[in-house]
């Protein structure tokens, strides 16, 4: 008990001797992720923390990614209309969505190269959660499956000075999602 209390007082005079120190940091997060079973699409993210010195920030984040997946069939062929228009008749037998929200604490480091260049890294470590729904409309089944788990993420990327203390980043990240699911 004693080990587990000085190791969360010590964890509080750090966050605090930093927090005391740095200034605030907003990162606004645009990217583009390709998971493995869904379709790619655009995630976004907010991370908020301190900046630790001129080269290292450290934050907590929160990303969003949502892809919609649909099928459809056509159940009979075309025909006009009197008026010069085409029917047709469509059926959509499947849908299918996957929504990802990941929780991650960031560490980033800054690497100034020739102003108004420089580059940076980072690494997060947080816990994820996944929310699948599939709904079979010629069965008549909807499933909803959730899976959590650690996971990790790893960042690089180039960023440009806007002012003294602002900047534009672009990079790329490499994330992994280990968990279980329900």
């Amino acid at each position: 008990m004693k080990k587990t209390a000085s190791t969360v007082a010590l964890s509080f005079m750090i966050a605090g001797s930093i927090a005391a120190q740095g200034m605030k940091v907003l990162e606004l997060q645009v990217g583009y992720l390709s998971p493995k079973d869904t379709k790619a699409g655009a995630i976004f993210g907010l991370n908020y923390g301190v900046s630790v010195d001129e080269k290292m920030d450290l934050s907590l984040g929160l990303s969003y990614f949502h892809k919609g997946y649909s099928k459809t069939t056509e159940v009979s062929e075309g025909y006009e209309t009197g008026a010069g228009s085409g029917v047709k008749t469509v059926q959509q037998p499947l849908e299918y969505s996957t929504t990802l929200l990941p929780l991650m604490a960031n560490v980033t480091v800054h690497f100034p190269f020739q102003q108004p260049w420089g580059f940076h890294a980072g690494g997060s470590l947080g816990y994820e959660f996944l929310f699948d729904t599939y709904t079979n409309h010629a069965t008549n089944t909807s499933e909803k499956i959730r899976f959590s788990g650690f996971g990790w993420m790893l960042r690089v990327g180039m960023e440009a000075s806007i002012g003294s203390r602002s900047f534009f980043q672009r990079g790329g990240l490499l994330q992994q999602l280990q968990g279980q699911g329900e």
